[in-house]
């Protein structure tokens, strides 16, 4: 059978290639598959390749065969241009005099619908073909001896613009395919010396402008010594552009900035001073320069063919509020102004002014015009609706499993009339589990929750603090949420209350401190097999079972994120998150590490309560491989240690490995931990394995594919990682899974596998298939476990799907 199917895909792929083998190429041009740059060192490959307009056709398969460009020439054989043009014609034809005698509007409208969707089908194939041609092909890229020189030119006269004056490119290429109409072009660069500023020199006839110019030196990217280049030339432009419209020289343009370049050596290497002339707008005139007399903000909440709105005005700090149909606090709106009466006009300030109202979410983005004549900010805009409904149906697949879910949302904007969102929010959905003590099959988990939070656009802190972190889109959350889960072993409900804070230092920096966060846990075992098992893991010395009685969790968390990575962009990018937490802290002044009145509340001499710390750091960085491939790699760790007379975590508290997001080879939640269950009953090998200690690494090569509907993509994939204990339990199956710097290397469970993803633009569907290839829970001799995969069994590929990236 494996034999015949390898026998089908040969023949398939060489179907593909000779449909390129017999394609017409021109006399004087070659079909490109291939194309380097060598030699450079200071400037990188790929922006001198993104010079050139011709991209190489795609191949596979060690770089020999050229699919793509097969499927085009499949689709072309059966694709009559002439014949496409024809049918628009006619369709043109025809809507037109349907139109003409159609009298019913509402049926006109539905005729020029169907009419424009037909029209853009036509004109799409067209201009680019058939299905098998758009969707599944690529044309073919061509080039010629000239192209190619003139790509070596553009190169040379990029490489000048960069510093190198006498830089020198020439093409050459690779006749190994010559038979086959096929070439590869090879750029060979010598970048020789460069030039470098020697001065920088400002010069203005404004004291104003001199001044600002010589006071923001620092901030300037040209450095004496630097290398020339003309993108930094043309920055320090914009940049002394943005510095003028800053310090009150509304409308400012760079094109009043000239720029002279002075030789100052003629030997090598090359030196040059930029001279940044600041020229007049006029003959013995100078640039106006303007302060702001007076600003006022405007909230039109008028509705078209509704009765006029009532209309209030107040003054607050000196700026008038004018209020229609709405009323919001003047005192809260005056803390995100960053513009004021009497302050020097700054195109920063009132960008600034715009990003603090969008981040409310009460309004729509403002409309900012300045009266140059009586120098006057106008601020306006309109709000947004008070209640905003959304709701959200999908579907979860878990080992074939379907899962369906339904989310509702109700978002009520200015409740309390001082900029506040009341958030109410529910989620009811079934999905597929494996519970702790069953088979491989999978079961329905019935999930339900409920939360409402209350949010406040400032800082609520005693004091003056409420202000202090305005310049930084501040955030206070009052959480209150009910969670309720029915899973085949046990039943659990939580109920949860948070106070939480949130600010943004940049825009890719943002902290989150939660200063008080309590949880209500019960939980019902409903299996008297999991219950057998908790009490084994009791005797052993694994506290586990003390997760599933009822308890009181209070912590007090922060975290750090710094992100640069913008999704949908091949550019470098990375992603960083710190999270701490520490648990049960208002314990350690009370005698036995308890709260009897909350005992006496819950009526529960069994109440648990845990004290404990846990540090979660994750780091991602996102490396462009070629024009349309990206690297994506990930490190994950944490450390869950408990302390106090009870040493055992909250269940949430601990750490899994396995599944969609995590080791993609193993179960959800069912790896490690470290290298115990070496001989394990069938059971063990499905009950979920949390740990104190969680170490994650992951490798990602994505590709794209082909286009059909939205972007298929590719993906090849490595995971290592495991979980382990921090202590040493009884009884040997416990024996291996503490954590020791010795031992954990040859703990490090690895897994591979290929991925798809379809990609919307909105909404990422992903399928990854895992297959294991280092299995620590087996003796030392028999980890590599790559050669034991099958189609069943233990060893199949592991399917998970999700919605978006795994990382």
């Amino acid at each position: 059978m494996a034999k015949g199917q390898l026998f089908l895909f040969l023949s398939f792929v060489l179907l593909l290639t000779s449909c390129v083998r017999e394609a017409t190429v021109r006399t004087d041009e070659y079909l490109l598959v291939g194309q380097s740059v060598k030699g450079n060192e200071e400037i990188e490959s790929g922006e001198l390749l993104a010079l050139v307009p011709q991209r190489p056709n795609r191949k596979i398969i060690f770089n020999s065969f050229l699919p793509y460009l097969g499927f085009y020439r499949i689709g072309e054989r059966f694709y009559n241009k002439a014949q496409s043009q024809d049918e628009l014609r006619r369709l043109l034809d025809s809507c037109q005099r349907q139109v003409l005698v159609e009298s019913s509007p509402r049926a006109l409208r539905r005729l020029q619908n169907r009419c424009e969707k037909r029209q853009r089908r036509l004109e799409r194939r067209v201009e680019q073909g058939n299905w098998f041609m758009r969707v599944l092909g690529e044309p073919p890229s061509y080039i010629s001896q000239k192209l190619a020189e003139q790509n070596a030119a553009s190169m040379k006269e990029y490489l000048v613009t960069r510093g190198f004056r006498s830089a020198r490119v020439q093409m050459a290429f690779d006749t190994a395919l010559l038979f086959r109409r096929q070439i590869k072009v090879v750029y060979r660069v010598s970048e020789g010396p460069a030039t470098t500023f020697e001065r920088i020199v400002y010069e203005s006839t404004e004291p104003r402008l001199d001044s600002l110019m010589e006071a923001s030196r620092t901030e300037s990217g040209l450095k004496p010594g630097g290398r020339f280049d003309r993108n930094v030339l043309d920055a320090e432009r914009l940049r002394l552009e943005s510095l003028f419209r800053d310090n009150g020289y509304y409308g400012f343009s760079r094109a009043d900035i000239g720029i002279v370049g002075v030789d100052t050596f003629r030997a090598q290497p090359r030196r040059i001073d930029p001279i940044f002339s600041i020229e007049p707008p006029r003959r013995g005139q100078e640039h106006p320069f303007f302060r702001v007399d007076s600003v006022s903000m405007v909230v039109d909440g008028t509705q078209v063919g509704l009765p006029e709105r009532t209309r209030t005005d107040a003054d607050f700090s000196g700026i008038r509020y004018v209020f229609i149909g709405r009323r919001y606090s003047p005192r809260l709106l005056d803390s995100k102004l960053s513009i004021r009466p009497g302050d020097v006009y700054s195109q920063r300030r009132l960008a600034e002014t715009q990003r603090r109202l969008g981040t409310l979410d009460q309004f729509r983005f403002p409309d900012m015009p300045f009266d140059t004549a009586r120098r006057w900010l106008q601020i306006y805009t309109n709000p947004l609706e008070k209640y905003q409904f959304s709701g959200e149906v999908g579907m979860n697949v878990f080992q074939g499993l379907p899962g369906p879910f339904t989310n509702a949302s109700l978002r009520i904007r200015n409740i309390l009339g001082g900029l506040e969102s009341l958030e109410l929010a529910g989620r009811v959905g079934v999905e597929g589990q494996t519970g702790f003590i069953v088979n491989d099959r999978p079961y329905a988990s019935f999930e339900a929750g409920l939360n409402a939070s209350l949010i406040f656009p400032q800082i609520l802190f005693p004091g003056q603090y409420n202000f202090r972190f305005n310049n930084y889109n501040p955030r206070t959350q009052l959480g209150l949420g009910f969670n309720f889960s029915d899973r085949p072993d046990y039943q659990r409900t939580n109920a949860k209350l948070a106070v939480s804070y949130s600010w943004q230092k940049s825009l890719n920096e943002t902290f989150y401190l939660s200063i008080f966060d309590a949880n209500v846990n019960n939980s019902r075992i409903k299996d008297p097999a999991f219950s057998d098992y908790l009490d084994s893991l009791n005797t052993a010395g694994n506290p586990l079972i003390r997760s599933f009685q009822r308890s009181f969790v209070s912590s007090v968390s922060g975290s750090y994120v710094y992100s640069d990575n913008i999704l949908g962009q091949n550019r470098r990018g990375s992603y960083f998150r710190l999270f701490l937490e520490l648990g049960g802290t208002t314990l350690n002044f009370t005698r036995n590490d308890e709260l009897p009145i909350l005992k006496r509340l819950f009526q529960d001499d069994q109440l648990q309560f845990f004290k404990f710390y846990r540090i979660n750091p994750e780091f991602r960085y996102y490396l462009p491989v070629g024009f349309r491939s990206t690297l994506a790699l990930r490190a994950n760790a944490g450390v869950a240690i408990s302390y106090g007379s009870n040493d055992a975590l909250p269940y949430e508290k601990y750490f899994f490995a396995g599944g969609s997001n995590s080791i993609r080879a193993w179960r959800p939640r069912r790896l490690g931990p470290g290298s115990s269950n070496a001989n394990p009953p069938q059971v063990d090998k499905i009950v979920e394995q949390p740990g104190n200690v969680l170490l994650e690494l992951n490798a990602e090569l994505r590709f794209p594919i082909l286009k059909i509907g939205g972007q298929l993509n590719g993906a090849v994939f490595v995971d290592a990682g495991n979980t382990w204990t921090t202590r040493q339990s009884a009884g040997e199956r416990l024996g291996r899974a503490d954590f020791t710097f010795s031992r954990f290397p040859r703990e490090i469970a690895l897994g591979t596998g290929f991925g798809l993803r379809w990609d919307f633009t909105f909404f990422i569907i992903r399928a990854d298939w895992g297959v294991k290839v280092y299995d620590p829970t087996f003796p030392a001799a028999r980890r590599w476990v790559l050669n034991k995969i099958s189609l069943t069994g233990e060893y199949r590929p592991k399917l998970n799907i999700g919605i978006g990236y795994p990382f």
